[in-house]
């Protein structure tokens, strides 16, 4: 592969730095999208963003990739099987009950997986389908939007 070193337009919301490596100029579907690698400190990125990120993720997102406002039973197979191999990295530091702060809830499997092991849970997913699935079918306490605007207790140890 042909790597191309650039100046991106968006600098790295991580360092702030703006030379990047090419990786792609094509999204998963095969239509032109710009991926980008930061030279600095690795994080990737899509440059420019192909859509406005608080339409995209609220509404957009779980329609585009799913072709579902609320997750199907095999999407929550599948994310129940993500949720375990996601533990199996984390469990040593969850060897003692924790409060756990879920970005990116998404329909919920990992924060359930996590509750019914004995740990404090709450979420925050920007799509209200799939905060609402984990809601009803879980019973998990679920902030709909994004980590910027949650609102936390002042004497919460998660902000």
């Amino acid at each position: 592969m042909n790597q191309q070193v650039s100046s991106c337009s968006i600098p790295c919301n991580l360092c702030g730095g703006k030379e990047v490596t090419i990786l792609s100029n094509r999204s998963r579907s095969r239509k032109p999208l710009q991926t980008v690698i930061c030279r600095a400190c690795g994080l990737v990125w899509s440059d420019p963003r192909p859509h406005e990120a608080r339409q995209f993720y609220g509404e957009e997102y779980r329609l585009s990739y799913k072709q579902t406002y609320s997750p199907r039973p095999k999407h929550v197979l599948r994310a129940g099987k993500v949720a375990l191999s996601r533990f199996e990295k984390v469990a040593q530091l969850l060897s003692y009950r924790k409060t756990v702060l879920d970005v990116g809830t998404g329909g919920g499997e990992f924060a359930y997986l996590l509750q019914t092991l004995g740990h404090s849970v709450s979420g925050v997913e920007p799509n209200r389908g799939y905060a609402d699935y984990s809601i009803r079918n879980y019973g998990l306490t679920i902030q709909v939007g994004f980590i910027q605007d949650a609102v936390f207790q002042p004497e919460s140890s998660m902000w």
